[in-house]
């Protein structure tokens, strides 16, 4: 994996696979001969029901919770990050050696894709996937705009994952568990994948509750305008103290807490009056960092670039 820069764009490489980043930089949306507008907002799916956004952006919060604690218990090991460190047998599309994660992580995709994993409106590949299915397709109900599978911020979620994430719930050093440490990072990468994307989601039941003043932005192509409508600091913050009190939660090393009487005859006056606090397998106040600086801030960033493709090419 390598970052490079050209002219003001941020190039990102993933297994040999680049894309470019410029800011909100609009993205083609695909002719809309499928799915007419009338269609996209007569659909009455619950997908979009502010009920069960929030009930579904509070169950991924709880995955990638656990995803971190599990995370959490082997020691960083660089070598999983770094090509050659194990010879994989794995290349990219210019004949480098895939990093273990790489590895991993490809040969998961596209075992998922056999299982129409991708297919989903809601999953996203880290690579490109182009495995023949195993399953039947589905046929989704068309609750998002044409164009949104186009929307693919993955480098930017792994760059975020290594540089800022791993560090912080990972203990340094190398304990050898290449394998335990790569297949988590892959389940880590999945769920904040899948949570930054769902901003789609989000997007299109924000433009479904005030279409017109979003229509207006949009035409104008004025992305500061639509961050600035679909920003609500109040549930941000409610967020992270959520997430915060989970990890707390979650973490608790119970087998660190302190011992208390079994006897039914053991008097009040007895028990211990000092406390202990709990072993935490990970850090509330970083899950609360990793939320706020940049889970919330990229999933906004997806809902920006679909909601300035929502109305079709301009």
């Amino acid at each position: 994996m390598s970052v490079c820069k050209h002219a003001g764009h941020q190039q990102v490489r993933l297994g040999g696979h680049s894309h470019l980043y410029n800011g909100y930089r609009r993205i083609s949306a695909v002719p809309r001969a499928a799915t007419s507008e009338r269609d996209l907002m007569k659909d009455s799916s619950p997908a979009l029901s502010l009920d069960n956004i929030r009930s579904s952006l509070i169950r991924q919060e709880d995955t990638i919770i656990f995803n971190f604690i599990e995370r959490a218990q082997f020691a960083k090991n660089d070598a999983v990050y770094t090509p050659d460190a194990v010879p994989v047998p794995g290349f990219d599309s210019q004949g480098q050696r895939y990093s273990l994660l790489q590895y991993v992580l490809h040969e998961t995709e596209q075992l998922h894709a056999k299982l129409r994993r991708y297919t989903s409106p809601d999953e996203h590949p880290f690579f490109e996937v182009a495995a023949p299915l195993v399953l039947p397709p589905i046929t989704y109900p068309p609750i998002l705009a044409p164009g949104a599978e186009k929307i693919n911020i993955n480098d930017q979620v792994m760059l975020v994952y290594l540089s800022e994430v791993l560090p912080g719930i990972t203990p340094p050093g190398d304990d050898s568990n290449y394998g335990s440490a790569g297949v988590l990072d892959v389940l880590c990468l999945q769920a904040l994948s899948k949570r930054i994307h769902y901003g789609k989601f989000v997007a299109e039941a924000k433009f479904r509750s005030q279409t017109q003043e979003y229509t207006r932005l949009i035409q104008a192509q004025d992305a500061d305008g639509i961050m600035a409508l679909l920003t609500d600091k109040a549930v941000e913050k409610k967020v992270v103290d959520r997430v915060r009190l989970k990890a707390a939660t979650f973490g608790q090393d119970i087998s660190s807490a302190p011992d208390t009487p079994t006897s039914a005859h053991t008097s009040t006056h007895h028990f211990s009056t000092t406390t202990t606090t709990p072993k935490l397998k990970i850090s509330p106040d970083l899950v609360a960092k990793v939320y706020q600086d940049w889970v919330m801030p990229l999933t906004k960033k997806v809902e920006v670039l679909y909601l300035l493709q929502r109305l079709g090419p301009m």
